[in-house]
């Protein structure tokens, strides 16, 4: 394609007021309208809806469009967005560059409107700049392996394996102890159906058990995993019996799950008091454990109070806890499990006097608001507390503790209340996966869940290819919730069988003729996409460096690093990044 054919098309996002607030979008769009091969330029409240995706189509089709600049968010939220919209008009998508006007323009320069629209307009020129000289690139299709793996056997784990398996594709799913089920086993009731936990989770075992599409191993954990999307290979270890086996997998969904947040020796006399307990402890000990003369037993004592406090392990802050570990995230499902336990001890035991000491109480879900209404209906006592003066627990003579706490209902009332049993409502914390990330090198969130690529528009997806994600691997979750992340995922995979992989053309390009054998970019490579071959037809006495394109994510990383200077990143060239310069300044 010559110069003379290039028509660029930009499009200035308002982002529903998160950048037309602050830059004067119009200006932005006529100042385009004169920058080199642009053809075209308008405006629009938000590019990524239908209707802003059918405003590029038609400018396409009507100026004929042979590369699109859009000025808006991040590329991370919406490139594949607008990628796909040239895609279906016919148009490479590598002939699209976007611009984020919003983060490093409106968002950081709200309070000066001038001078975000200027600066806006400089990375509208430099995304033009680069895109004008863009040269045609392709992806690289990836006809997958039609097996996918499934890590962890909770419920998560098998909801997805069974969804999965009921596309026609095969499974094998993995558990590292030797039990399937998971945290469902520890539970009684469900809410809100109050379905029985261990039978609605010993029905899907079944199932998943007995579907020959399915391949169950437990005592079995990932010990090597190499390859690219599609074509995953990856070593299995089981432990009884010994044995190690090596699978080809198309796409990987973790549902590994979470635990029980463990309170440290002596946080509200844990572990200094055997009347202080953890929520699930409490719930398994209620469950297997009859109440007598209307009360739980307990030490061979009846429990005639209970002290329910909310939070712990969770939404904790350094003003009110001086712990080295502390969980800034609500985990979500503790408030309601909390309602929902106290209103079955109620039922279970009716003399019991119950007490709720919270911060907030946050039932999250459809309904569960019922279980906070039924628990005050049981006489509950509701005492709030701040993170500046979280309760006191103290050792008691006539009851075994005594709990000292500035009541913010009671305009900060300071009470004490006397009981047998203290339940401690823990949160929710990421399971340990250090050796499946280092692996994989999926990312982790700064709350230590798995993270996606996007909360609204790729929820199960990672930055790993291929990887998707179910469950509480990702965040606290309801076992209802879980489920139906865990069906997500099972629909992504079914995805990547259908219609196959695509690797991007994006990728780095060594000129191997010019390598000096240095080895710099195989040591820094992050995807161990680069290796050293000798290689007879070129005019070398040393081997020089190769790269597995397929490998690649074109990070850029051997492009910075090499001494040489011959490796070039596709689609940032050193002419881009001038281009891109000179059009800013």
């Amino acid at each position: 394609m010559t110069d003379e054919e290039i028509k660029t098309g930009v499009f200035i996002c308002h982002c529903g007021g998160n950048i037309s607030d602050v830059v004067d979008c119009a200006a932005v769009v006529e100042m385009a309208k004169n920058l080199p091969k642009v053809v075209h330029a308008e405006e629009y409240i938000f590019m990524c809806s239908d209707a802003g995706q059918a405003l590029i189509k038609n400018a396409i089709d009507e100026k004929g469009l042979n590369r699109v600049v859009v000025a808006a968010c991040p590329p991370s939220l919406h490139e594949m967005t607008f990628k796909k919209v040239l895609e279906s008009k016919d148009v490479n998508p590598y002939y699209f560059e976007q611009a984020n006007i919003r983060e490093h323009c409106s968002w950081i320069h709200k309070n000066n409107p001038k001078e975000a629209t200027k600066k806006s307009s400089g990375l509208v020129s430099s995304a033009v700049a680069k895109i004008n000289i863009q040269m045609e690139l392709f992806s690289t299709h990836i006809d997958p392996v039609v097996h996918s793996l499934v890590i962890g056997g909770g419920v998560s784990g098998l909801r997805a394996a069974k969804d999965i398996a009921r596309r026609n594709i095969q499974v094998t799913l993995i558990e590292k102890t030797a039990i399937l089920g998971g945290r469902m086993n520890d539970l009684d009731t469900l809410y809100p159906t109050g379905d029985k936990a261990k039978e609605l989770i010993g029905e899907l075992i079944k199932e998943v058990k007995t579907d020959n599409r399915i391949t169950v191993l437990t005592n079995t954990e990932m010990t090597n995993f190499e390859g690219v999307v599609g074509d995953y290979k990856i070593e299995l270890t089981s432990s009884d019996p010994p044995s190690t086996r090596e699978v080809n997998i198309g796409a990987v969904v973790l549902a590994t799950g979470f635990k029980p947040y463990e309170p440290p020796e002596g946080e509200y006399l844990y572990k200094k008091s055997p009347n202080v307990v953890t929520l699930p402890d409490f719930i398994k000990y209620m469950e297997n454990n009859e109440s007598e003369n209307g009360y739980l037993m307990w030490e061979g004592k009846p429990v005639r109070r209970t002290a329910f406090i909310h939070c712990v392990g969770s939404r904790e802050e350094e003003i009110g806890h001086q712990k080295e570990r502390m969980n800034a995230y609500c985990s979500r499902v503790c408030c309601t499990s909390i309602m929902h336990t106290a209103a079955e001890l109620k039922e279970k035991c009716p003399e019991t006097y119950l007490y709720s000491i919270f911060r907030d109480i946050r039932t999250y879900g459809h309904n569960h608001e019922a279980y906070n209404e039924v628990a005050s209906e049981t006489d509950m006592l509701f005492v709030r507390y701040n993170l500046r003066n979280l309760p006191q627990v103290t050792k008691s003579d006539e009851f075994p503790f005594k709990i000292q706490v500035k009541d913010q209902l009671l305009d900060h009332l300071e009470l004490e209340i006397f009981v047998d049993l203290i339940v401690l409502g823990v949160g929710i914390e990421p399971e340990a996966i250090d050796d499946i990330v280092e692996l994989t090198r999926v990312s982790r969130g700064t709350d230590g869940f798995l993270k996606e690529i996007h909360p609204k528009l790729r929820p199960v997806e990672t930055s790993v290819d291929g990887i998707l994600l179910a469950g509480t691997a990702q965040a606290p979750l309801t076992s209802t919730e879980a489920t139906i992340h865990a069906s997500a995922a099972a629909a992504k995979v079914a995805v990547i069988m259908a219609k196959g992989v695509s690797i991007s053309g994006e990728i780095a390009e060594i000129d191997s003729e010019e390598c000096h054998g240095c080895g710099i970019c195989i040591k820094i490579c992050p995807y161990e996409a680069i290796s050293f071959e000798d290689k007879p037809e070129i005019s070398t006495a040393h081997p020089v460096a190769v790269l597995a394109e397929l490998l690649c994510k074109g990070c850029g990383t051997c492009v910075s690093a090499c001494p040489s200077g011959i490796i070039t990143a596709k689609g940032y060239t050193d002419e881009q990044i001038n281009a891109q310069i000179d059009a800013i300044f």
